[in-house]
């Protein structure tokens, strides 16, 4: 417990809490009873919203155990937890101080701080209301001169467990959820604003920022079904914290995990970098020493691109996010810092030993919010505009003479101080905003297409697609739809007897004779009033009429496996589709021409939504060469275990076969390789190890579907997914979200299981498996047996 006396405080108030929680709880009001204690009131206010409970029964463990070597270890085990969950409280308190002065810029109407709701005993009441209004510090007169849906708000999404708190550790299965429900909570806010302030268009967010990694993962999926811009702040990072665990060589890499889900937030990290296009760090050591760990940065590369992009070159479809500003923070004892921040400290001191600049420095090791001014205030007499003297931070000698000459020169130390004292406003939370802002401004502005066409508004439909095949692969992107207004269609449609040729052939016909209809049409409705019913013939499904949407995701090899589990589901549900309260959505890796199933409906604007840092000919020609290095060389001849695809790839979509599954390199290292070299990509095994699908990186088939929500209106609580108990690597996004899951048991049990062995974390971190949205049926099930299924969970009616 050595350089841990800090903690006893908060040991003390713990014990002096006690175990029950409900007396944890009744102590809230020993203020207003007369009967303060202190302590009792530091740790409300440090680790209010967390559970004590279980830190009490480590400390009754620690106390209860003989080794004094296993005991100090409980306890240093215990203090590091209380020590992070105050650290997080405090930065979470800054985010919230951060959105409230947002608020009161120029130009922000609103700033919504989206969190967990939590309706729990363990937790204050505050928690789970759903909407918390921040007004403005010190500025009474702002409130009357706000509009009406105007200001900061806390906004609290319901997810996971409703009725307990739960670590943020076990949180990430229920991400889809949060995501899906930030989702419409924006999409309502959008429609309130544009009646306030849009003149009836829907009022876009500008930006989307995520702190830590969990909301960065979140942000990553809400920037890419929006199509706007993402910032990043990771405040601690993962891959950093892994390396300071592995020192201290009490936990093996596996118990890590286990315990941290460490890998699954490293893989946020790393998707975060992908989506990004600012990532906002605290030092420049955090980004030479603590991002450049991670695949998606390297600051030599990042350098280079963007001095390509100032001078107009190409990057070869390379992106990297730009870092940018901080006061050194809160910090515990040296020996207990991150590798990288206490060798930045231990360096400031020994300047300050070395040149005996005691009583001349600040450097608090705890400081209140209210104390940030004055931090600044000493800060600016040594600082930018002309109020100090510019060296290089490495060059000891350097900062020396500055210094040196500063202290010398009573006219030069006059002039900075002056100018110190003028532009402390510069380190002020307006000025702060004013920075924060400008860097949002120079990220190129980005929002669905749609929104940008004044013929088209949230209930007009698409333009006419094109009668290009070539353009109607590219919907291979995993956005299908199969015509729903027919009730007379043919299960011949799904007959594995026709050959590819024929498929084309009738597609391609289907598809000219549809596009030449939705054109006479549109022509005759010219002058149609848009809520003319009759304009609508021949358009996209109507999708807001329907009560459920079946989208059926079963991953197989050969189509003919798709095309059974088609039938059953189709068998299913006869009398709905008969009636048409059922809507069918396809769901696969298959190109369009690879399915055996009825015409398409083609969105235009998709394209446009998911291409953000896609790579274009740049990725391909590296998916080449990578290709073209996978030979097997266990043979007396050298074979390649990855060709190139050409017939089945598209614009957005780069397909690869996979000649010899059993020995194909896992799909985490073409991911890995891909981000080494700055290219944003979702790389998707399929078809049970026989292709490889590359698309745009906030491509998905869980992000398909919001985007039908997005354009289309589609209720996400009223979608039911079918999917085998396996299947591509995007698999694990189709079992979280608002939307129910039907497993079908048996189906993609065994082979594709071996795509998600070489995972960088198991299957099981991701997926909540006892939710009440997965529904499972027996194995072999027939269309009887799915159908009572459907109807036991109460998604069809008996």
């Amino acid at each position: 417990m050595a350089g841990n006396d800090w903690i006893n405080s908060y040991l003390e108030a713990i014990l002096d809490v006690g175990p029950g929680i409900d007396e944890v709880k009744s102590s809230l009001l020993l203020r207003e009873r007369g009967r303060f204690s202190p302590t009792r009131y530091f740790v409300e206010e440090v680790i209010t919203g967390f559970d004590e409970t279980d830190l009490h029964r480590s400390w009754v463990r620690a106390q209860a155990t003989r080794s004094p070597q296993e005991r100090n270890t409980r306890l240093e085990n215990m203090c590091w937890r209380i020590w992070n969950l105050a650290r997080q409280k405090k930065q979470v308190k800054y985010v919230v101080e951060l959105a409230r002065a947002l608020a009161s810029m120029p130009g922000v109407y609103r700033v919504d701080l989206l969190t967990r709701q939590v309706s729990s005993p363990e937790v204050d009441w505050s928690y789970g209301e759903p909407t918390e209004m921040l007004p403005p510090r010190n500025s009474e007169s702002l409130i009357d001169e706000m509009g009406e849906s105007s200001g900061a708000y806390i906004i609290r999404i319901p997810f996971g467990p409703k009725d307990k708190y739960v670590p943020k550790e076990l949180l990430w299965p229920h991400i889809p959820e949060f995501v899906d429900g930030a989702l419409g909570h924006i999409i309502q806010m959008s429609k309130v604003l544009g009646e306030q302030i849009g003149d009836g268009h829907p009022v876009w967010p500008v930006a989307i920022h995520g702190h830590y990694a969990d909301a960065g993962d979140s942000a990553a999926l809400l920037s890419g079904s929006l199509n706007v811009p993402m910032l990043f702040t990771g405040h601690s990072l993962g891959r950093d914290k892994l390396e300071q665990l592995l020192r201290q060589g009490r936990l093996s890499r596996d118990e890590i995990d286990s315990t941290y889900k460490i890998m699954r937030r490293i893989e946020a990290e790393e998707l975060s970098l992908d989506a990004s296009e600012i990532v906002i760090t605290s030092t420049r050591q955090e980004i030479e020493e603590q991002w450049r760990l991670y695949d998606g940065f390297d600051p030599i590369l990042e350098r280079k691109l963007r001095a390509r992009i100032k001078r107009n070159v190409s990057c070869y479809g390379r992106f990297m996010p730009r870092m940018a500003t901080l006061i050194m923070g809160n910090r515990d004892n040296i020996d207990e810092m991150s590798g990288t921040n206490a060798s930045v400290l231990l360096s400031i001191l020994k300047l300050i030993d070395k040149y005996d600049l005691y009583g001349q420095v600040a450097y608090p090791k705890h400081h209140k919010q209210n104390d940030v001014p004055e931090i600044y205030r000493l800060a600016a007499k040594t600082k930018v505009l002309d109020n100090g003297l510019l060296v290089d931070p490495h060059d000891q000698q350097s900062v020396a003479d500055a210094l040196l000459k500063l202290v010398a020169d009573k006219h030069l130390w006059a002039k900075c101080r002056a100018n110190g004292l003028k532009n402390i406003h510069l380190f002020s939370w307006p000025e702060h905003c004013k920075t924060y802002l400008s860097r949002i401004a120079s990220c190129k502005p980005r929002q669905p297409r749609w929104l940008r066409n004044d013929d088209d508004d949230e209930n007009s439909e698409s333009d006419s697609p094109s009668d290009s095949l070539r353009d109607i692969q590219d919907i291979s992107l995993n956005l299908k739809f199969s015509f729903e207004g027919d009730k007379n269609e043919s299960r011949d449609n799904f007959d594995g007897s026709l050959d590819s040729e024929d498929r084309r052939s009738k597609l391609e016909n289907a598809v000219l004779t549809w596009s030449k209809g939705v054109a006479r049409s549109a022509q005759k409705s010219g002058s149609t009033d848009k809520g003319d019913q009759n304009s609508n013939a021949g358009k996209f499904p109507a999708l807001r009429r329907r009560k459920h949407i079946f989208v059926i995701a079963v991953d197989t090899d050969p189509s003919a496996g798709l095309s059974e589990s088609v039938r059953k589901i189709f068998e299913a549900v006869k009398e709905e589709r008969a009636e048409g309260s059922v809507g069918f959505i396809l769901a696969t890796s298959f190109n369009i021409t690879e399915t055996q199933d009825n015409p398409f409906v083609v969105d235009l604007y998709y394209h446009s939504h998911i291409e953000y840092r896609w790579g274009g000919e740049g990725l391909r020609k590296t998916l080449v060469r990578w290709a073209a290095s996978t030979i097997d060389k266990r043979g007396e001849k050298e074979e390649h275990i990855v060709v190139e695809d050409e017939e089945t790839s598209a614009d957005y979509c780069y397909s690869f076969k996979v000649q010899k599954p059993g020995v194909v390199p896992p799909i985490k290292e073409l991911r890995k390789l891909m981000r080494i070299q700055a290219l944003r990509c979702h790389v998707i095994h399929c078809q049970n190890g026989r292709k490889i699908n590359v698309i745009p990186v906030l491509a998905s088939r869980s992000q398909a579907l919001r985007y039908l929500y997005l354009r289309w209106g589609m209720d996400l609580s009223k979608v039911v997914v079918f999917v085998g108990e396996s299947g591509d690597t995007d698999y694990e996004g189709l079992l979280g979200g608002v939307h129910k899951s039907v497993v079908l048991t048996g189906v993609c049990s065994s082979a594709s299981s071996q795509l998600h062995a070489n995972r960088n974390y198991p299957l099981t971190d991701v997926v909540f498996y006892d939710s009440p949205n997965i529904i499972r049926t027996t194995e072999g099930c027939n269309s009887s047996d799915l159908r009572a299924s459907l109807e036991e969970s109460q998604i069809l009616k008996g």
